[in-house]
């Protein structure tokens, strides 16, 4: 996962590229004869005369979505660099160009254990790279299937234990949403560093 940017001084050329999924966000807009970039929009906003016009596009495609597509943004004059893009400045003018996209071409000739197998060491490796951290590391376990899967496999790779985190709601809202029980079976299981909190509903007049 990545996002970078490159300028060229000889050519007075900026470059932009955004990892394969999206991963790293990089948004960008023009304005009176300025480029802007950043990771988050806030640091496009902090220019007090930055117009903030709603993009009325990006805002029905959240109520329709309950998202907003690339390259919209809820702000008219910000754009989202697409996943597996990069963007070239140069004389004023903004191009952009796909560097890669998703292909899918079955492989009928191994059998199921293969794929079995195979999908195993990805998932296991996948799991290992994102644990290279400065900083301790941590897993919100839910007790599903996809936070049980990764907190198993982080429990094969670490040498301590793995901090895991549940929280549940108290209160009439428990029952079928408080998901603490499942949590605490992985972690007893896997013999994590399991803290709980809970969520109890406290409205106001």
């Amino acid at each position: 996962m990545f996002a970078f940017a490159v300028w060229d001084s000889k050519e007075k050329t900026l470059f932009l590229g955004r990892d394969r999924f999206g991963v790293k966000p990089v948004f960008y807009s023009e304005h009176n004869g300025s480029f802007y970039f950043a990771s988050e929009m806030k640091a496009i906003l902090s220019n007090d005369g930055f117009p903030r016009e709603i993009d009325e596009d990006a805002l029905a495609s959240y109520f329709t979505l309950s998202y907003i597509p690339a390259p919209l943004t809820i702000f008219k004059m910000i754009r989202k660099l697409l996943p597996g893009h990069t963007l070239t400045f140069k004389d004023g003018k903004t191009t952009t160009r796909k560097y890669w996209d998703l292909h899918f071409a079955p492989d009928r000739g191994k059998n199921e254990s293969y794929f079995v197998e195979r999908f195993m060491q990805l998932l296991k490796e996948a799991v290992q790279i994102r644990l290279i951290s400065e900083v301790p590391l941590g897993a919100f376990l839910s007790g599903g299937v996809d936070s049980s899967t990764v907190v198993a496999l982080m429990s094969l790779v670490n040498k301590s234990p793995v901090r895991t985190f549940s929280i549940g709601f108290g209160g009439n809202t428990g029952g079928f949403l408080d998901e603490r029980g499942y949590a605490r079976l992985v972690a007893e299981r896997y013999k994590t560093d399991h803290r709980e909190y809970e969520v109890v509903p406290d409205p106001k007049d």
